[in-house]
């Protein structure tokens, strides 16, 4: 799922960033970590099946998160 890629990504911007910024998506980069599976759960709550969802293609503008 995309989604466990996005801390990835923020983390990026952290190491390129400085001052309270930095600090900002340092913070932001951590708690969006773990998130992929509180997606999965509630996917899957809603009526999906894991394999269908960890199968799905992406939108090309969500793949372009996976840097």
């Amino acid at each position: 799922m995309y989604i466990k890629f996005f801390p990835k990504t923020l983390n990026i911007a952290v190491r390129r960033s400085t001052g309270e910024l930095k600090n900002i998506l340092r913070k932001y980069a951590e708690e969006e970590k773990g998130h992929e599976v509180f997606i999965l759960e509630t996917l899957m709550s809603a009526g999906f099946k894991k394999s269908e969802i960890e199968s799905s293609t992406p939108l090309v503008s969500t793949r372009a998160i996976q840097m």
